[in-house]
């Protein structure tokens, strides 16, 4: 990564968002998660979960229910053993959560939605809250972390030559928290 306009403090704190996000991948990776887009998570779920991972956040009451299902999905992934974004960006963020240091800052589970489909991932370090909101406007200590696509990198970097199919659309925060560690 390439930090070279950030104060040293800036340099620090990316390095280590970066190195943390890293991690989260190359965790999900080494369970091995098979990924298929064609009814596996109906299979794994089950009908009534299923649903409730198809809703969108205002399906829920407060960050405690969202909680929950995050780590009710994470659990099912591991369990099955399969799983797509959704479930793999669970498994990260329980990850993180039990392992990152406090002073990575917030961790975020975000969406990005489309007239197609929705894509979920991991973002770490402090974001806007509000929409519209896009990872290329972030500050530059920001991290993305994606399980499913097996890449983590700065949000400023959000391009299309690293494969992302969605690098134009806008996110939504999901689920927020400061890891444990």
């Amino acid at each position: 990564m390439n930090f070279k306009d950030l104060s040293d403090e800036d340099k620090e704190l990316a390095a280590l968002r970066y190195e943390w996000a890293r991690k989260g991948v190359q965790y999900v990776n080494s369970l091995h998660i098979q990924s298929t887009n064609r009814g596996v998570s109906e299979k794994l779920l089950g009908p009534s979960l299923y649903l409730q991972r198809r809703g969108t956040p205002d399906n829920y009451t407060s960050f405690a229910q969202i909680e929950a299902r995050v780590n009710i999905v994470a659990k099912k992934a591991l369990e099955g053993g399969m799983g797509n974004c959704d479930e793999q960006s669970c498994l990260a963020m329980v990850y993180l959560r039990k392992n990152a240091p406090k002073k990575i800052g917030p961790v975020h589970w975000i969406a990005m939605d489309s007239q197609f489909a929705t894509h979920a991932l991991v973002a770490i370090g402090d974001i806007p809250m509000k929409m519209p909101n896009h990872p290329n406007r972030w500050p530059h200590t920001a991290m993305i972390c994606d399980p499913w696509k097996r890449i983590w990198h700065a949000a400023r970097n959000w391009t299309d030559n690293q494969g992302v199919w969605h690098a134009h659309l806008p996110v939504a925060v999901l689920y927020s928290f400061e890891p444990d560690g």
